[in-house]
C-alpha cells in the first residue's frame, strides 16, 4: 500500500531512448524475452491487407496520437463499462477521444472517419484485452493478465524523471547521458507488489508482420539501451522505500519487468504484438549498465577529441 501511494510521486530518471539505436545487452544473458504466445502468421497478413486497404495513417503523428489516447484511458474502468468489441465502437466517449487526438496531430480523420475510427478502436480493444506475461525478478511465470485488469490507482502514465540519483554513478559520462536522453516512460505499474515499466510501441514493422521473432528482433535493435535505463532506474526508485534492502533483493522480490507493446500487432486474449524482459539476476542487469556507461564515456571521450581537433 504504501508503495502504490508512491505511486503518484514517481520521479526516477529524465531518460527517454525512442529515438537511439544501439545495444547495451546483447551479450547479457536474457529471460522473458519470448511472449505468451506466438502469433498466428495468416491473422498478421490479413490485418496488414486490412490496413492498407483503409489507408490508415503511419508516422511519428500516429503515434503521438495513439500515445495520448492510451495516457487518457482507464483500463480497467474501461474495461468493467464497455463489455464487447462492438459497444467499443459504439462508445461515445471512446470515439471522441481518438476524434480528438488525431485532429491535435493534423491527421484527417474527418476523410477517413468510419475506417479509421473502427481501426483505432480495435487497437485499443486488442491492446487492452492482449495477455502479458507475469515477470517475478528474473523468472517469468506461466500466467497472464490483460492490462484492464490493472486499477487506476495501480498505474502512472508520461513518468518523467530526475537524473541525479542514477548519474552519480556515470563519472566522466553523467553530464553527456544527461544532455543525450531526457523524456517520459510510457506507463509504470504495479501488480502484486512488483513494479514493471510499459512503453507503447507504433512501429510498422517489415511487411506488417508481427509475429514473436519480428517484435523481438525489433526491440533488440532499437531499444535494448532503452530497456537497460529504464529496468536499471527503477531498481534505483524503489531502493527510497526499501532501504534495508539490496538491490538484489529489490530485484528478486519488486522487479516485473519491461514490457513493449506494438500496438498494431496486439490481439484479443493473445500475447501477440508483445514483447516481455527482464534478466537472470541483477547482477546481469548490472553489467549491461556497466556496459552503457562505458559506451557513453567513449563515446564523450570521442567528441571531446573531435572538438579538440577542430580548435
Amino acid at each position: 500500500e504504501e508503495l502504490q501511494k508512491n505511486m503518484t510521486k514517481l520521479s526516477v530518471l529524465q531518460f527517454s531512448y525512442s529515438t537511439l539505436n544501439g545495444k547495451a545487452d546483447d551479450s547479457i544473458s536474457e529471460t522473458g524475452t519470448d511472449r505468451s504466445h506466438k502469433d498466428d502468421a495468416n491473422d498478421a497478413q490479413g490485418d496488414a491487407l486490412q490496413v492498407s486497404q483503409i489507408k490508415y495513417p503511419k508516422g511519428s503523428k500516429l503515434g503521438n496520437a495513439l500515445h495520448s489516447i492510451f495516457e487518457n484511458l482507464k483500463f480497467k474502468e474501461f474495461g468493467v463499462s464497455v463489455k464487447t468489441l462492438e459497444s467499443a465502437k459504439n462508445h461515445a466517449q471512446l470515439i471522441n477521444l481518438i476524434d480528438e487526438h488525431f485532429k491535435k496531430q493534423g491527421l484527417p480523420i474527418w476523410k477517413h472517419q468510419k475506417e479509421w475510427t473502427g481501426y483505432t478502436v480495435e487497437i485499443v480493444w486488442n491492446t487492452l484485452h492482449g495477455e502479458l506475461p507475469v515477470i517475478a525478478g528474473g523468472k517469468r511465470i506461466d500466467e497472464t493478465f490483460p492490462l484492464v485488469s490493472i486499477p487506476t490507482n495501480c498505474i502512472k502514465k508520461e513518468c518523467q524523471f530526475n537524473v541525479n540519483a542514477t548519474l552519480a554513478e556515470c563519472g566522466v559520462a553523467s553530464d553527456y547521458i544527461g544532455r543525450m536522453f531526457k523524456g517520459f516512460m510510457d506507463v509504470i505499474f504495479v501488480r502484486s507488489d512488483r513494479y514493471s515499466i510499459l512503453d507503447w510501441k507504433s512501429d510498422v514493422l517489415e511487411n506488417d508482420i508481427y509475429s514473436s521473432a519480428a517484435v523481438q528482433a525489433k526491440v533488440d535493435e532499437e531499444y535494448s539501451i532503452q530497456r537497460v535505463l529504464y529496468s536499471y532506474c527503477l531498481i534505483k526508485w524503489l531502493k527510497q522505500f526499501y532501504p534495508e534492502k539490496s538491490d538484489e533483493e529489490i530485484f528478486e522480490q519488486h522487479f516485473g519487468g519491461i514490457y513493449y507493446v506494438f500496438l498494431r500487432g496486439t490481439c484479443e486474449g493473445k500475447g501477440s504484438g508483445i514483447y516481455a524482459h527482464t534478466w537472470k539476476t541483477f547482477d546481469d542487469l548490472q553489467k549491461a549498465f556497466d556496459k552503457l556507461k562505458g559506451l557513453m564515456t567513449k563515446k564523450k571521450t570521442l567528441a571531446k577529441e573531435g572538438d579538440d581537433d577542430n580548435d
